[in-house]
């Protein structure tokens, strides 16, 4: 009797010539006396095959074996494995995390992690307080904040944050007076806040009533439009007589 065994991580299965074993799913077979039996090993497309047990078999070709008793051949496979690295973008000071499912990534602490070959990975980012999620890239599919990579290679995926400041408008003096901005998000009386991206451009329009005396704090002068970079927490005064 010819018994055939498989260990390691991976899979595959064993085939022998003359027939009769295919382990997978038969292990064993009867030889007469004196027979030469060729065993084969072939891993699955996420396994590559490390070698027989066999001392007469060296290496991860065939392994013949003379059938003089019973015997038993061990077959090894291991499983592919590959690494998945996550970078972060942190644009304007930004701040943010990624965590992974299966587990082992959680990122700013551990950027790496080493699957199987064939894993499908969920990579989920979460914005803290005072940041925004941006983007994936990378990814074979996203989803939102989701990004999905599917480990046929080591992969790196890269997600974006970006800092959120807050402008914050006051409006003194004649009744029935506004400033609004573009993009949207101040529509202000007296006093209002919003928060934009990081070197987002905003544009303040005041209303045309009253008797407009001037912009202060992040802007100057008496123009019809106030202009702020938002590369920090600004504030802007607009006041009428």
């Amino acid at each position: 009797v010819l018994t055939v065994t498989k260990s390691g991580t991976g899979g595959g299965i064993v085939t022998s010539a003359p027939p009769g074993i295919s382990c997978g799913s038969d292990c064993t077979e009867t030889y007469l006396h004196g027979d030469s039996v060729t065993l084969t090993a072939t891993p699955d497309g996420t396994s590559t095959f490390t070698g027989w047990s066999d001392p007469g078999c060296p290496g991860t070709g065939t392994c013949v074996v003379t059938m003089d008793a019973n015997k038993t051949v061990n077959a090894e496979f291991t499983r592919i494995t590959y690494n998945l690295h996550v970078d972060r973008t942190l644009t304007g000071g930004a701040s943010g995390s990624v965590t992974s499912s299966p587990a082992g990534i959680t990122c700013g602490v551990d950027c790496d992690q080493v699957y199987d070959s064939g894993t499908s990975v969920e990579l989920t980012a979460a914005a803290d307080p005072g940041s925004r999620f941006v983007s994936w890239s990378g990814c074979d599919s996203v989803a939102g904040s989701v990004c999905t990579v599917n480990m046929t290679t080591a992969k790196t995926a890269t997600v974006t944050f970006i800092k959120l400041w807050t402008l914050t408008v006051t409006t003194n003096g004649a009744t029935q007076t506004t400033v609004q901005s573009d993009p949207s998000g101040i529509n202000c009386d007296p006093t209002c806040t919003a928060t934009f991206d990081h070197g987002q451009v905003v544009t303040l329009t005041r209303s045309a009533g009253g008797l407009f005396t001037g912009w202060s704090g992040a802007c100057t002068g008496n123009a019809e439009t106030c202009v702020v970079t938002m590369d920090g927490d600004k504030t802007v005064t607009a006041t009428w007589l």
